[in-house]
């Protein structure tokens, strides 16, 4: 049991350090921009087909 409490614990603070750099990055004004390339799909993640092609094929 204390192998997953160290796991969790560890990606605890790893996405504490991104909120805390993404927050950074609003801060100055920098955008963050995640795009999709796999399978012929284009785009910006959460826009149009390809948002729904990721939707679609990780979240069910």
């Amino acid at each position: 049991m204390d192998m997953y409490k160290t796991a969790y614990f560890h990606l605890f603070n790893q996405i504490s350090d991104l909120i805390e750099a993404l927050q950074q990055m609003q801060r100055e004004g920098e955008e963050l921009v995640i795009s999709c390339q796999e399978e012929g799909q284009e785009g910006k993640l959460g826009q149009g087909e390809c948002g729904r092609w990721i939707e679609e094929k990780y979240l069910g």
